[in-house]
C-alpha cells in the first residue's frame, strides 16, 4: 500500500478556490499535465507497472501453476514460492491474490474526488474482505482469522466515526449514495425471498433424493449400501440417501428427510425402532407427509399398544429429540403410523435374485441392471461369506461389485464370484477372499469352502474384516469349535489349522456400513494389490507344517469337502476306496496334531 501511495502521488490533487488544483504535498506543482507534473505523472505511471506486474504474476502462479505443481508433488516450487501462500491453510492459497487485490484497491481509493465516495469505497472493500474471511477462514491459525475479523470491523468503525469530522458535505452525492444503498438492500431482500420461493416450488417437484434409506447401521448397514448400489444402477435419477455417504452435518438430517426426499424407506431390522435418530427420521417423514415404505426383516416385530406405552422407559434417550421439536406424543403417533405403511418383506437370505426382487418392488417393476449376476465361466477369485448372516452376505456382494471393476487392472484374477452353498471351487482359482464376521467359522458352508481352498495348489486366502466388532479366533473359540463342529465328521484340528494359517496374513478392513463409497473403492484397490502380490497359497502353507508324505492324502480328503463329510460318497480312485483314504488321513492327522494347540500358532 505504501509503495502504491507513493507512485500515485502525482494523481492526487487538491482543488483551490480559484479553480486550479495542485499536487497533494507539492502545492507548487499544478495538476495541469505539463512541465513538472507531466514528468511526475510519467514516472508514477511507469512505476505502477511494477506492482501491477507482480499482481499479475502472483495470480498466474496461484491460479494456473500451483494446481499443476501440486499434482506433480513439486516440493522445490512450493519452497520457492512459499513467501506467497505460506500464511494460508492448504486449499486457501487463492487468498494471497485476494489480499493483493484488496491492497491495490485501497491504494486507489484516495484518487476519488469526494470524501463521501472515499469513505463509502473504503467501507465496501473492508466489508467484502471481512465477509470472505469469515466464510473461508483462510489463515492457518484460527486465532489469526479471529484477529483479521476484529481488525476489519475496527477499521470500519474508525472510518465511520471519522466521517463526523468531515467538513466537506456534498448533499447530492450523499443523497445518491443513500438511495443506491437502499435500493440495493431492497433488491437483495426481494431476490432472496424470490429465490427461496422458487426453490420451495421446485423442491416440491424435484427432490434431491428419490430414496432415503432409514436403517440401523449394525443390523442393516451393509444391506442399505447394497440396495443403494442396485438402485443407482438403474439410472441417475434414482439418487439414494445413505448417511455415511450423504450426511455431512447432523443438524440437517431431518431436513433431508422432510424437504429433499421423495420416498422414505424404513429398513425394518429388529432394533431400528429403538434408535433415536431412526425414530426422529420417521417422525419427520410422517409430519412432512413424505411417501414411506416399510421393508420388514424376518425378525422385525411391529409395535403394539404395550410397546408404544412403555417406549420411553425402554428407550430413555428418545428425549434427546426434544431439541428438534419432536415430542413424546409425536413418537407415539409415529409408532402407530408405522403399522399403516405399505410393507415389503425382506427375504431371509441375501442373494442376487432376492435383492433384485426387493428393488423391483421399490421401483414399481422397472428392470434392473443386475451387477450381481452370476459371472459366466469359472471364477478365479472366490468370495466366501456366512450366507446365513444377512450383513455378511451383503458385504460379499458389495465386494463382488467393487472387485468387478478393480480387477480389470489385475493380471492375476479377472472373474470374481460369491460362492453359494454346494458350489465347488474350480481348480483354476487363484485367490479366495474370506469375509470374516462373528460366528462365520461355525457355518457349515464356510467350513466346506475353506477345505476346498486348502486343496488348491495356487489359491491364496486373504481375510476381509467386514465388522469392526469381529473377534479374532482365540483358544476359547477353538474349544467351542471342538464341541460343535460345523460339519459332522470334520477334522477339527485340521480346520483349526487352516483358520490359524489364514490369519497369518494381514487382514484388510472392508466395513461397508460406516464407510463412504470412495473409501470402499480404495479398499478394493488394496485387495487387488494384495491378490497380485503373489502371496503363498494356503495349500503350501499347510504342507509346510505337515509331513510331506501326507500331502497327497490331504488333497484327497479336501477334494471331498464340496459334498461334506457327512454325505461322503464311496468312489473308487486308482483301485482305492475314498472313505478308507478319509479314515486313514483323519487317523494320521490326529496323531500329527495330538498335542494341544496354543496361541503361538498364529
Amino acid at each position: 500500500i505504501s509503495v502504491m501511495a507513493s507512485l500515485l502521488t502525482p494523481f492526487r490533487c487538491n482543488v483551490h478556490p480559484n479553480g486550479l488544483s495542485s499536487v497533494q504535498g507539492y502545492n507548487e506543482v499544478l495538476c495541469n499535465g505539463k512541465d513538472a507534473h507531466l514528468q511526475m505523472s510519467l514516472l508514477g505511471g511507469f512505476g505502477l507497472l511494477l506492482p501491477i506486474s507482480f499482481l499479475a504474476l502472483s495470480t498466474w502462479v496461484v491460479v494456473v501453476v500451483l494446481p499443476q505443481r501440486l499434482r506433480e508433488a513439486d516440493v522445490t516450487f512450493m519452497r520457492s514460492w512459499n513467501f506467497l501462500f505460506a500464511r494460508f491453510r492448504p486449499g486457501a492459497e487463492f487468498f494471497s491474490v485476494l489480499f493483493l487485490v484488496r491492497n491495490l484497491l485501497l491504494a486507489f481509493i484516495p484518487l476519488l474526488p469526494k470524501a463521501s465516495a472515499r469513505v463509502l469505497g473504503m467501507n465496501l472493500i473492508l466489508a467484502l474482505h471481512i465477509t470472505l474471511t469469515a466464510f473461508f477462514k483462510p489463515w492457518k491459525l484460527m486465532a489469526s482469522n479471529y484477529l483479521e475479523l476484529f481488525l476489519g470491523v475496527l477499521l470500519i468503525l474508525l472510518i465511520t466515526l471519522g466521517t463526523l469530522f468531515v467538513q466537506e458535505v456534498h448533499e447530492f452525492s450523499a443523497l445518491v449514495t443513500c438511495v443506491t444503498i437502499f435500493v440495493a438492500t431492497f433488491v437483495a431482500i426481494f431476490g432472496c425471498m424470490l429465490f427461496g420461493f422458487i426453490k420451495y416450488l421446485s423442491g416440491k417437484r424435484h427432490k434431491t433424493f428419490r430414496y432415503f434409506l432409514c436403517h440401523h447401521k449394525n443390523a442393516a448397514g451393509s444391506v442399505a449400501r447394497l440396495l443403494k448400489m442396485e438402485l443407482q444402477k438403474r439410472g441417475r435419477e434414482n439418487t439414494t440417501f445413505v448417511d455415511c455417504d450423504d450426511l455431512h452435518d447432523l443438524t440437517k438430517l431431518f431436513w433431508y428427510v422432510g424437504q429433499d426426499t421423495r420416498t422414505f424407506v424404513i429398513l425394518g431390522s429388529s432394533e431400528v425402532l429403538k434408535r433415536k435418530w431412526c425414530v426422529g427420521e420417521m417422525v419427520t417423514a410422517r409430519v412432512q407427509r413424505v411417501h414411506a415404505l416399510l421393508l420388514t426383516w424376518p425378525d422385525f416385530v411391529r409395535p403394539d399398544a404395550a410397546f408404544i406405552e412403555q417406549y420411553c422407559q425402554g428407550v430413555p434417550d428418545i428425549t434427546d429429540l426434544a431439541r428438534f421439536s419432536i415430542s413424546r406424543l409425536d413418537v407415539e403417533e409415529t409408532l402407530q403410523w408405522i403399522n399403516t405403511l405399505e410393507s415389503i418383506t425382506m427375504p431371509r437370505f441375501v442373494t442376487s435374485e432376492t435383492i433384485a426382487s426387493v428393488v423391483d418392488s421399490l421401483c414399481t417393476g422397472e428392470k434392473s441392471m443386475r451387477f450381481m449376476s452370476t459371472t459366466k465361466g469359472e471364477p478365479d477369485c472366490c468370495i466366501i461369506a456366512d450366507l446365513n448372516y444377512m450383513e455378511a452376505a451383503a458385504t460379499a456382494y458389495i465386494l463382488y461389485n467393487i472387485l468387478g471393476k478393480e480387477l480389470r487392472s489385475s493380471y492375476r484374477c479377472a472373474s470374481p464370484r460369491v460362492m453359494m452353498e454346494g458350489e465347488a471351487i474350480p481348480d483354476k482359482a487363484e485367490a479366495a477372499l474370506m469375509v470374516c464376521s462373528n460366528g462365520c467359522f461355525l457355518c457349515p458352508h464356510v467350513a466346506d469352502v475353506l477345505l476346498q481352498v486348502a486343496s488348491l495348489h495356487r489359491c491364496s486366502l486373504l481375510p476381509i474384516l467386514s465388522d469392526d466388532s469381529f473377534r479374532f479366533p482365540d483358544e476359547d473359540f477353538f474349544k467351542e469349535l471342538a464341541l460343535q463342529a460345523p460339519v459332522q465328521g470334520l477334522d477339527v484340528r485340521l480346520y483349526a489349522k487352516i483358520i490359524r494359517v489364514m490369519f497369518k496374513e494381514i487382514a484388510i478392513v472392508f466395513s461397508t456400513y460406516n464407510s463412504r463409497h470412495d473409501d470402499l473403492q480404495l479398499r478394493g484397490r488394496q485387495i487387488v494389490n494384495r491378490i497380485d502380490s503373489h502371496s503363498r497359497s494356503i495349500h503350501s502353507k499347510l504342507n509346510s507344517l505337515l509331513p510331506h508324505s501326507l500331502s497327497g492324502d490331504l488333497e484327497a480328503m479336501q477334494r471331498t469337502s464340496s459334498i461334506g463329510f457327512e454325505g461322503l460318497k464311496v468312489a473308487e480312485k486308482d483301485g482305492e476306496n475314498r472313505s478308507e483314504v478319509k479314515d486313514n488321513v483323519l487317523r494320521l492327522y490326529s496323531e500329527e496334531f495330538k498335542g494341544p494347540t496354543t496361541s503361538s500358532s498364529f
